[in-house]
């Protein structure tokens, strides 16, 4: 496991790392595939689904359900480049462009994000 996870700091420590290349290596080593919000019953059929299509322009990069006895949750995962900025100071910390593009592809595909 120590040598996934520094052959996984590597690549995401490459300036030149692409969003392809970090999904390719959670696929093959799946156990790096963070798994937060689990319900009691946990991961449903232990299984996390990579590329599930929601719409045609809303695709998470990895998906996954959740139960108890309650109800059932879907987690939606987006990978990012780890070269993107989330926050700029000027003069208040606000997100950046780069993260409100990010929210926005989440919410609403591939629409802007109203800053409003």
């Amino acid at each position: 496991m120590d040598s996934i996870i520094n052959n996984f700091r590597e690549l995401i420590d490459r300036d030149d790392v692409t969003e392809p290349e970090i999904q390719t290596f959670m696929e093959k080593h799946s156990e790096i595939i963070p798994v937060p919000y689990l319900l009691g019953h946990d991961l449903l059929w232990n299984a996390v689904i990579s590329k599930f299509v929601l719409d045609r322009d809303k695709i998470p990069d990895f998906a996954f359900l959740t139960k108890n006895s309650a109800h059932w949750r879907l987690v939606l995962i987006e990978l990012e480049r780890p070269q993107k900025r989330l926050f700029v100071e000027n003069p208040y910390v606000d997100f950046h462009s780069n993260t409100r593009s990010a929210i926005a592809k989440s919410r609403t595909g591939n629409r802007s994000l109203n800053t409003g």
